[in-house]
């Protein structure tokens, strides 16, 4: 469904250039610079695409007080093609919904630090990079666990379509338009030949990873899309779940793309230390 948010967002051009400059110069800041999270704020990635970040999202699980990368979502020069989302990538663990805690963005270097709530005793965070070199938006969500006992967590990946359910599976990782739970990576759009909104990549989890997702809360077809992930966290430690988000202007171009993810390269992953890599529970860095 287009929106007038998606355009007014469009005319508030001075903060939204502001915001992606920030986050596709490299690393160099050493203290985060910090800017109210308000509807049409926006970081640009490679493509070139567009992610709009709002506070006050809602996905098809979550309600409308959640942290959404990306509210409407655009592809291409002068926002050739636009409304990939009507909210997007939102989280919700055991049934909380995860917003930016105090309402301002983070901006260090090439990243977005969203810092979210405590749930069951753990505390969530986000880092979102949009790539300079690739239509791809990368979430890493944290979940840091300082109590002494372990915790079980039920954790939704949420997305809301801007397709309203015109939408339809162009690939998958095995090689069928069937998306199962053993897809690594899902590709969909609203038209077979011609779509009209971005063509969406999702790409949940890489090969020999420890964690995919455990239910198909919401199947491509129905206007969404929400994965559900169960994994447990022990105490003094920290997990983490990696995903990335693709936007392309034609289905053979996100097909390409997501199968890069088959055998991914470094850069996919750069700027994330040992540490995080080793405790990332979707991905076998």
């Amino acid at each position: 469904m287009t929106r007038a948010r998606w355009r007014r967002s469009i005319g508030v051009m001075g903060t939204i250039a502001a915001l992606g400059a920030v986050v596709l110069v490299p690393a160099q800041a050493q203290e985060p610079t910090r800017l109210p999270v308000v509807s049409g704020i926006e970081v640009r990635g490679g493509g070139p695409t567009f992610w709009d970040m709002r506070n006050d999202g809602s996905a098809c699980e979550t309600s409308d007080r959640g942290f959404t990368p990306v509210s409407d979502g655009a592809f291409g020069p002068d926002y050739a093609m636009s409304d990939a989302f009507d909210d997007g990538l939102m989280v919700s663990v055991n049934g909380d919904d995860i917003p930016d805690l105090d309402g301002t963005l983070a901006i260090k270097g090439d990243d977005v630090l969203v810092r979210g709530r405590k749930v069951s005793g753990v505390r969530i965070s986000r880092t979102e990079r949009a790539l300079s070199s690739s239509p791809t938006l990368r979430s890493l969500i944290s979940f840091d666990n300082r109590s002494t006992s372990k915790k079980q967590l039920t954790v939704q990946w949420d997305s809301d379509l801007g397709s309203d359910s015109s939408e339809a599976v162009r690939a998958t990782s095995d090689g069928d338009t069937t998306y199962e739970l053993t897809d690594r990576w899902v590709v969909s759009s609203d038209d077979a030949t011609t779509p009209g909104d971005p063509v969406l990549g999702f790409i949940l989890f890489g090969k020999n990873a420890r964690q995919a997702p455990k239910t198909i809360v919401n199947d491509l077809g129905s206007g969404c899309f929400t994965v559900e992930y169960r994994f447990k966290v022990p105490a003094h430690s920290m997990r983490h779940l990696l995903f990335f988000t693709q936007m392309t202007g034609t289905n053979s171009k996100g097909i390409a793309k997501a199968m890069a993810f088959d055998s991914p390269s470094k850069g996919l992953f750069s700027g994330l230390s040992t540490k995080v890599k080793n405790a990332v529970l979707n991905w076998n860095v």
